[in-house]
């Protein structure tokens, strides 16, 4: 099952622009599965993704991947600090364990999809 997620990847329901407000009027708004980069060009954050009904965001990769229990809400039960969210957002996409799931989660996306697992047979 993780391996038919991993190669589909994260669905994301684009009607979602933003999340209900909370008690200090901030919310979740689409904007952050975007990232500007400092040479101007716009990066897609196809790792992240937003729960409606826990109105939270998560490490799609990170959440899957982890090995134990990782340091960080993104991978464990959801961020929701939505007055803190770009600076904990740039900080997760920096951190070792998100570097190593990305990588982890792309490797294996493109053998998947060429038929090049150690299990292949299996698959």
């Amino acid at each position: 099952m993780v391996d038919i997620l991993l190669q589909k990847g994260p669905k994301r329901d684009k009607s979602i622009r933003h999340g209900p407000r909370d008690k200090i009027s901030r919310r979740f708004s689409a904007t952050a599965y975007s990232r500007v980069l400092p040479n101007g060009e716009t990066c897609d954050r196809e790792w992240l993704v937003y729960s409606k009904d826990l109105d939270k965001i998560f490490c799609f990769c990170c959440k899957l991947l982890r090995k134990g229990l990782v340091r960080g809400s993104l991978a464990n039960e959801g961020f929701s600090d939505w007055i803190h969210l770009s600076g904990r957002l740039q900080q997760h996409e920096t951190s070792r364990e998100h570097v190593t799931n990305m990588s982890t989660w792309y490797d294996l996306r493109t053998r998947l999809k060429n038929n090049q697992t150690i299990d292949k047979v299996a698959q």
